[in-house]
């Protein structure tokens, strides 16, 4: 009897050493699609940046007057940054070992 709890231990030791580097991959791979995401996003603001800065240099070496048209609202591309959690939707359980041990030996005994 021994034995076989010794095996079903070692069985579990080993399903649940699983399903933590299953987790832990998905937490990684999910944290580094994020960082890509924001990485993008940063790059695109970036780029706007220098090209207003490209205008600003051409506009500040004329020696005539300019009028500048603007709107009296902020214009929005983007009202809304992505606020949902890392984890959203996410339903991992893990998948232990069933246990079989089979017949009792010691229901015949009387």
């Amino acid at each position: 009897m021994y034995q076989y709890n010794r095996i079903e231990t070692m069985k579990q030791m080993l399903d649940t050493v699983q399903f933590l580097e299953q987790v832990s991959s998905d937490v990684f791979n999910r944290i580094s699609s994020r960082v890509d995401e924001h990485k993008a996003a940063l790059n695109s603001v970036q780029q706007r940046t220098s090209a207003v800065k490209e205008r600003i240099k051409q506009v500040a070496g004329r020696k005539k007057a300019t009028t500048i048209f603007s709107p009296a609202t902020f214009p929005v591309t983007n009202p809304k940054l992505d606020s949902s959690t890392l984890f959203e939707g996410a339903k991992m359980e893990p998948e232990y070992h069933k246990y079989d041990p089979g017949p009792s030996p010691m229901k015949n005994v009387r």
